[in-house]
Order: structure tokens, then C-alpha cells, then sequence
């Protein structure tokens, strides 16, 4: 099993560092974060491939990226795929869709479905799997939870 780093331990950091500092405690690749304030902007996706570039020259592989995608009208989300895919990135992970008591459950959920299959069809468009990640406080946070979000997706 390969093991990979998460940047988002290293907030501040340059890549460079990010890369010396996974090569010499031995991991086999990156999970490279995608967020505002962080090494790689979602707004700059242009950027993704020369981070990967530079991850690869150190023999570390980038096979994933994480990302707080949730809304596609709200970043570039087909761009930010599209450069994942291009720079060799086959998987993205979600942001997470909270739960807003006042709205309720039923209103988050359809919100999110709804939100969850333009994705889908974004993923598909641009050769890229995408991953959900369980978290406390969110409409997901359960594996019964994240079943019910995921009905009628491909599994894949």
C-alpha cells in the first residue's frame, strides 16, 4: 500500500519543502491540497501541474487532490478537474455539505444531491473519480449518511 502526505500540515510552506520533507520521512506521494489560503488556489488551477511536476522530480506520486468542491458554480470546478486530470490526477475529494438546522435536513440534502450529481457529470466530463470524505457536522457524517447521498452514483 502506498502512503501519502496531506499538505495541509504544512500551511505556509513552499512545495519544495512539502517535497523534501515527504521524501525524507519515506512517503510514497502527496494528497495535495487545493484550497484558498493554502500552496494551491482552486481560483489558480493552472498552477496544478507544475506542483505535480515538482512532486514527481522527487519521486513522490500526486494521485490525488483534496478539495473544498461541494457547489460547482462556485469555483472552477470544471477547470480545477480538468487541470487535475491533465496534470495526471485521477482523484479529487469533496468539501462537505454542513447541516444548517435552520434549513433542515430534507432542504441540505436535496441541496447537496443536487449539487453532487453536477459534479458527477463534471468528473465524468473531465476523467477524474471523485471521493467523499465522512466528517462530524456535516449532512455526511455517517456511513448510512453518505450511502443515502451517493444513491444512484456510480460507485466508481
Amino acid at each position: 500500500m502506498d502512503s501519502v502526505l496531506f499538505t495541509k500540515l504544512f500551511r505556509g510552506c513552499e512545495l519544495e519543502t512539502i517535497a523534501n520533507t515527504a521524501t525524507d520521512i519515506g512517503f510514497d506521494g502527496i494528497d495535495l491540497l487545493i484550497r484558498a489560503g493554502h500552496q494551491l488556489e482552486p481560483t489558480a488551477p493552472e498552477h496544478i501541474r507544475d506542483a505535480v511536476r515538482l512532486f514527481e522530480r522527487r519521486g513522490l506520486q500526486v494521485p490525488m487532490a483534496t478539495t473544498d468542491l461541494t457547489d460547482p458554480a462556485q469555483l472552477p470546478a470544471e477547470q480545477l478537474m480538468a487541470s487535475c486530470a491533465e496534470a495526471g490526477i485521477t482523484l479529487i475529494r469533496l468539501g462537505y455539505w454542513k447541516y444548517d438546522p435552520q434549513l433542515g435536513h430534507a432542504a441540505c440534502f436535496e441541496t447537496a444531491r443536487r449539487q453532487l450529481d453536477q459534479l458527477a457529470r463534471l468528473a465524468e466530463k473531465t476523467g477524474v473519480r471523485l471521493a467523499l470524505q465522512l466528517h462530524g457536522g456535516m449532512i455526511h457524517g455517517s456511513g448510512a449518511q453518505a450511502a443515502a447521498l451517493l444513491a444512484g452514483h456510480d460507485p466508481a
